[in-house]
């Protein structure tokens, strides 16, 4: 069903997209793939040092959604400052709209990719009765796809760490508060599966 959901809107925003132009499409897009990323890959951090985001049942799910809405207003905002409030780039009609239609059907295709992670860390039993299980696996390649391509960019060195680590970090992290074991606090080596001195054998 969410295939079907995600090729719906990707025509929408794609269609959306041609109405604005291959230049403000490509900024906003930039924007959503940042944000899908960031919020992804801080959430463990978030769940890690503030045990309080998710004292609630919905508290992963709002956590990770709460991260990704303020760091997109944060760089709308800077964004907008910086370039698309100051100066516009025309392209030829016959480029602008199908560049404008690609990268807003591929910004869709994010969105609801990111839907798909949303959906699996939701503590609700019609979740997967609706959607049927395998949610991150079937769901989520164009959020992998995107977060790894940024990751790749900017880790710097750091840990071998990718999306599905992580992606796997939060279904861990939801079925701890499904009343299994507690999911403790776990550095980034943790999170990407690696070893650690006090990992126990059962």
């Amino acid at each position: 069903m969410l295939f079907w959901i995600a090729i719906l809107v990707g025509i929408v925003v794609g269609t959306l997209a041609t109405r604005i132009g291959f230049y403000e499409t490509l900024v906003h897009s930039f924007n959503l793939s940042v944000s899908v990323y960031l919020a992804v890959f801080l959430t463990p951090f978030v769940v890690t040092h503030v045990p309080a985001a998710v004292e609630i049942p919905t508290g992963l799910p709002l956590t990770l959604a709460g991260l990704v809405v303020g760091s997109f207003i944060l760089l709308y905002g800077i964004s907008y400052l910086l370039f698309t409030g100051q100066f516009t780039i025309a392209f030829p009609k016959v480029i602008d709209l199908p560049l404008s239609a690609l990268v807003g059907f591929l910004a869709g295709r994010l969105m609801v990719s990111f839907l798909a992670v949303i959906l699996s860390i939701t503590p609700s039993p019609w979740v997967e009765t609706l959607l049927g299980q395998g949610i991150l696996e079937t769901h989520t390649k164009a959020l992998r796809s995107s977060c790894d391509r940024i990751h790749r960019f900017v880790r710097a060195g750091e840990p071998a760490i990718n999306t599905g680590h992580i992606l796997a970090w939060l279904a861990d992290s939801k079925k701890a508060g499904e009343g299994r074991q507690t999911v403790g606090p776990r550095d980034v080596n943790e999170a990407a599966g690696a070893p650690t001195d006090n990992t126990t054998t059962n």
